[in-house]
């Protein structure tokens, strides 16, 4: 009788370039073989040298779905956090977006400078993670940074388009009208990225709900226009009358 070996599950089929990380996974001492990966010219390896540094999977924003989850996440190796923050150099963006995250959650607000630098990395996605984690962590000593936050090019990412929908979830939380100018950039970005349920991953409706939830007016999703309103209402330094006149001006 013939045994035909059989897969309970897609991941079980991984890409032959990955073959050293699973070597490394396999061997005697994974968690002194599996971190030497991190220096490997090879993206995909090193992504996945993070995740194991990580505990097992990404921190936010690239937690993986309720589906993908691991049964258990195992305690992220603190101890490498030098190795990680190289990585912060990296010429691939990819690289560096992902070690932004890893490294912030090894490191906690300790990394706060480090994080601000990021804001004027030359990849938008870079940019947004630093920029959430700080948010994440209500840093108020960075708000001065987020006046001046930019995005170009933001429209044809769909990864650029998911990271400024968990921003804007984060910002929203945070209540902070020095925030105010990041969601204005996001308002003209109307890439779908998921549905929830009832909640939509727009990066313009997104970014809309967070400024409504954070000054109380519904602003239009022309950007320079929405800009102009709010320069005019944060000129004003009675938080009533800005009120009032951004529900007659912004809805």
């Amino acid at each position: 009788k013939a045994v035909y070996p059989a897969l309970t599950t897609y991941r079980g089929v991984q890409p032959t370039q990955l073959q050293p990380y699973f070597e490394a996974l396999a061997s005697a001492e994974p968690k002194k073989h599996v971190p030497l990966l991190l220096t490997s010219e090879n993206h995909d390896i090193v992504i996945r040298a993070l995740m194991f540094v990580a505990g097992g999977s990404l921190p936010w924003p690239y937690e993986p779905e309720y589906f993908e989850q691991p049964a258990a996440r195992v305690k992220p190796r603190t101890d490498l956090s030098g190795s990680v923050q190289k990585l912060l150099a990296s010429s691939d963006s990819q690289i560096r977006n992902r070690a932004t995250c890893v490294y912030a959650d090894l490191q906690g607000r300790s990394c706060q400078a480090e994080l601000c630098e990021l804001l004027r990395d030359r990849s938008p996605t870079v940019r947004l993670v630093a920029l959430g984690w700080l948010a994440r962590w209500r840093e108020e000593a960075a708000l001065p940074q987020f006046k001046n936050f930019q995005i170009e090019d933001h429209e044809a990412d769909l990864e650029c388009a998911s990271l400024e929908c968990a921003v804007a979830d984060e910002l929203a939380e945070w209540k902070r009208n020095d925030t105010v100018p990041v969601l204005l950039a996001f308002l003209e970005n109307d890439q779908f990225v998921y549905r929830q349920g009832a909640e939509i991953g727009v990066p313009a409706w997104r970014a809309r709900k967070a400024l409504h939830a954070i000054t109380g007016a519904w602003f239009p999703y022309d950007v320079a226009a929405a800009r102009a309103i709010w320069q005019t209402a944060i000129a004003m330094d009675d938080a009533m009358k800005r009120k009032q006149w951004l529900a007659e001006h912004a809805d």
